[in-house]
């Protein structure tokens, strides 16, 4: 067992134990979304969309969306093995096109978890006019061309869906750049 498979599976069990209605019913894909050789299984079988309109409000909506998108988000930085590169993009791929149906305030966190090392202060709001970002200068190249990497991904993935949260990615982008 890899040590990002133990830190979701532990992650999970802590999510689980508040058994919040979403986590009972969904409880099986979840704990699969967090195995690192079920959870490409699991993104294929479950229709995301489907269960995120059977729920009954948007707070639960928002609750659950969250929840899966941090457990795919250590699955798109996780690299193993010879051909790490091309394996990381097929993950990508798999993980991008799986959230691929989610909507604005279902995949949200998974945007601000993207630009966590870049904005200043503890959360990001995306409706805000201006966000503040941290000092590039303090922030490894490698991790900017990360985040340049995988907004690629995301973006060729999950198309549209991107839109709500551009402005402040562009922003930061141009800052990059």
């Amino acid at each position: 067992t890899s040590t990002s498979e133990n830190i979701s599976a532990q992650a999970l069990n802590c999510m689980l134990a508040f058994k919040r209605a979403y986590h009972s019913a969904y409880e099986t894909q979840l704990q699969r979304l967090a195995h690192d050789t079920q959870y490409r299984d699991e993104m294929v079988r479950w229709n995301l969309r489907t269960t995120f309109d059977a729920l009954p409000d948007s707070a639960s909506r928002e609750a659950l969306g969250r929840d899966i998108c941090h457990l795919c988000f250590g699955k798109l930085l996780q690299r193993k093995g010879r051909g790490a590169k091309t394996d990381l993009r097929a993950k990508r791929a798999v993980v991008f096109t799986f959230l691929s149906s989610l909507k604005e305030l279902e995949v949200r966190s998974l945007f601000a978890l993207f630009m966590r090392d870049f904005v200043a202060g503890s959360s990001i709001d995306f409706s805000a006019r201006c966000i503040k970002f941290t000092d590039l200068r303090e922030i490894r190249v490698s991790v900017q061309l990360g985040f340049v990497n995988m907004f690629t991904d995301a973006l060729q993935q999950m198309g549209d869906r991107v839109l709500p949260f551009l402005a402040p990615i562009l922003v930061l982008l141009l800052k990059i750049l």
